[in-house]
């Protein structure tokens, strides 16, 4: 569909050009995807985290995973402070500032990865912990999924946690 080369069924990219035929272009060539979402990064709205929905609530380019800013715009993303919330949100949440109206709180959202799972044996020892993020796995013409190991640990006999 974008003429880049690659076959809408493989390309990470359907809208934009980011295939064999760009792959001299520093960043956009040969379906690069950093955050390995899926999405490739010509048209990845949160390019280092992944962002498997790419919901944008305020439409500022930036997706909600990685926003400072979730429902107001704030398109160059300023944090004066560098405390994680953007400056056209700083305050509203604390009554202050410019804009002191208390909106109503955001109740039920998640994102993909926050939720995490516990394996454990028959004496309830926790072996491996992984997220529901499932990461995309390419092995020459073979595509799976992959679960998001966040820890694995074995035990000795008696319950002895195996060390390293």
């Amino acid at each position: 569909m974008d003429g880049d080369g690659v076959g809408d069924v493989c390309d990470n990219c359907i809208a934009i050009a980011n295939g064999l035929a760009e792959k001299d272009v520093p960043g956009v060539g040969n379906q690069t995807d950093t955050d390995k979402d899926g999405v490739g990064d010509a048209c990845d709205n949160c390019v280092k985290t992944p962002n498997f929905d790419q919901i944008n609530s305020d439409e500022d380019s930036f997706g909600d995973v990685c926003d400072n800013c979730r429902t107001k715009t704030n398109p160059l993303q300023e944090d004066v402070n560098k405390n994680g919330i953007g400056d056209a949100r700083e305050g509203l949440d604390q009554g202050e500032g410019d804009g002191s109206v208390v909106t109503s709180p955001l109740t039920s959202y998640r994102f993909v990865g926050d939720k995490t799972y516990e394996f454990s044996n028959h004496l309830g020892n926790v072996l491996s912990v992984i997220t529901d993020r499932p990461l995309f796995a390419q092995n020459g013409q073979n595509y799976s999924f992959n679960p998001d190991v966040l820890s694995f640990s074995d035990y000795y006999p008696f319950g002895m946690l195996v060390p390293n």
